[in-house]
């Protein structure tokens, strides 16, 4: 007679593995994702414009709540002036993004700190000094009602002040619920 307990073992590790799959309709995909820019881009348009490589795929964002963080590296180009960055997506019933600036080589911006509340774009920055690199770290809960696809954006203060949105940068989305 041969042992079963090993099969009934490996039965209840595939329905479980089953069970973690992807979420039901409404809430979310059950995937992390993670995209990433792999060249600078020069902010120069005065309205917000999507910053390369750094939206979510077509039919990742359905109804429901994801975790996003991620890293947005800047450098700022003539003139120290406020820029700004910020989030484009589908329609939400809740938005809370926590986000700071810091400088390289210094320490963190005692302005534009903030906590988006919305995905209406371009946010304002702090006043970068010249050619000086620049992080933008960023967590928080956004709970989309609608499918659709989520941007960066960034825009420049002036068609002279401009700043460049570095490669590398990244930007990851999370199903929340869902276990890393």
């Amino acid at each position: 007679m041969t042992d079963d307990k090993a099969y009934s073992a490996e039965l209840r590790l595939n329905q479980l593995w089953n069970h973690l799959g992807p979420i039901a309709a409404g809430g979310g995909n059950g995937q992390r994702l993670t995209v990433y820019s792999t060249a600078d881009q020069l902010v120069n348009a005065t309205s917000d414009g999507n910053l390369t490589g750094l939206a979510s795929p077509a039919g990742y964002i359905v109804a429901g709540a994801y975790l996003i963080s991620g890293r947005l590296i800047a450098t700022q180009g003539p003139g120290s002036v406020t820029q700004a960055a910020g989030f484009t997506g589908p329609a939400t019933s809740h938005v809370r993004i926590s986000a700071c600036w810091f400088s390289n080589g210094g320490g963190a911006y005692t302005t534009g700190a903030a906590i988006i509340s919305s995905l209406a774009g371009g946010i304002s920055t702090p006043a970068f000094s010249t050619t000086v690199q620049n992080y933008w770290d960023f967590e928080g809960l956004v709970v989309f009602t609608a499918a659709g696809t989520l941007n960066m954006v960034g825009h420049a203060a002036s068609g002279t002040n401009t700043w460049t949105a570095g490669s590398y940068s990244f930007l990851t989305l999370e199903t929340a619920g869902q276990t890393s």
